[in-house]
């Protein structure tokens, strides 16, 4: 059963200017994790890759039901990418997996980029 939608879309610009900005260091380590900033830094064009992950970590909260929102954070889940295989999100957050665990939520996504703008589509389901 759905038990949650989200989706967001993001102006890669907003992002570039974010980091350019004196505090886009403290940006990126408020919003994203370790392997995502060290993903993202090795391309040359880095601000899909986290306007991407930004839109990611926004579709992912809206789709959370209530009483999951407020053990969310910016760093609760990561967008990962092994060699060869397509992007996965991995929550990091421990009491938030556990949750998603107990109660037996899978996690679908989708992530699409247009030139300046990112869009991302999350979609939770509860297994019987």
């Amino acid at each position: 059963m759905i038990i949650g939608i989200g989706n967001d879309i993001i102006d890669v610009r907003r992002i570039e200017k974010t980091l350019a900005k004196s505090h886009g260091e403290l940006f990126k380590r408020r919003v994203f994790s370790e392997k995502e900033i060290a993903y993202c830094g090795k391309m040359a064009a880095s601000a899909p890759h986290f306007a991407a992950r930004w839109a990611l970590k926004e579709a992912f909260y809206k789709a959370l039901p209530e009483d999951l929102q407020p053990i969310s954070h910016w760093q609760a889940i990561e967008l990962i990418r092994v060699s060869g295989s397509k992007p996965m999100i991995s929550i990091i957050d421990n009491h938030l997996a556990e949750q998603f665990l107990q109660r037996k939520i899978v996690v679908f996504h989708s992530i699409s980029h247009e030139k300046e703008y990112c869009t991302a589509v999350v979609i939770l389901e509860q297994r019987p």
